[in-house]
């Protein structure tokens, strides 16, 4: 059985002839602003590691977040600060 062609609607539009979606080139754009070998060499760099990201079914928050686990030393609550701040001394009725 075949599947409806508006399933595939919620997808990102891909960059021409690769697996990449679209927002992966988007440093390029900030590299029009400011055109220098190294911006663009940067760029490129960024380009292939969302790229990587992708492939592995990653995305950019998810790194951020890992990253930012990582320098708090693997430490990060699952909840929001301020359920942890609400909820975390609770007593009972007596």
């Amino acid at each position: 059985m075949r599947n409806a062609q508006w399933v595939r609607t919620a997808e990102s539009p891909g960059l021409p002839y690769t697996r990449f979606p679209a927002y992966c080139a988007f440093p390029i754009l900030l590299c029009l602003v400011y055109p220098r070998l190294w911006s663009l060499g940067l760029a490129f760099l960024v380009i292939v590691a969302q790229g990587y990201l992708y492939q592995k079914g990653y995305t950019l928050p998810w790194f951020v977040r890992r990253a930012r686990c990582r320098m708090y030393g693997a430490r990060v609550s699952a909840r929001p600060v301020w359920v942890i701040r609400r909820f975390s001394r609770i007593r009972g009725p007596e």
